[in-house]
């Protein structure tokens, strides 16, 4: 008796999705802020994650969804790795620079501005 069995290798993993909580820059869009908290999402329940502000030299173990921004050290230019690790092996790994600042000065600038006394 003949029997045939299928097989199916895991070998696909999304990336993890990691955002800053909080871009406080001059626009919402210039990866500067005061909070460095970061969200990870996009992980599956069968995934941990880990994170690395050294490009992947030491890791810190994830714990939820987020990296508080304690957790980066002062402020400056942070390049934070974040890798995702599935039950079967798979690695993914998504990097995001920002900077982190300790201060924010926003400037409005006024132009057509006349005296419009009589």
């Amino acid at each position: 008796v003949a029997s045939t069995a299928t097989l199916t290798v895991d070998t696909i993993m999304a990336k993890p999705v990691v955002t800053l909580a909080t871009d406080n820059g001059v626009s919402m869009t210039d990866n500067k802020t005061t909070d460095g908290s970061l969200n990870i999402t996009g992980i599956a329940a069968d995934t941990t994650w880990k994170y690395s502000l050294d490009g992947g030299t030491t890791f810190t173990n994830g714990v939820g969804s987020t990296i508080a921004s304690a957790s980066l050290g002062a402020a400056g230019a942070k390049t934070v790795l974040v890798r995702a690790t599935d039950t079967a092996g798979n690695i993914a790994d998504t990097t995001v620079s920002f900077t982190l600042a300790s201060a924010i000065t926003k400037t409005a600038t006024l132009s057509n501005l006349g005296d419009n006394v009589s």
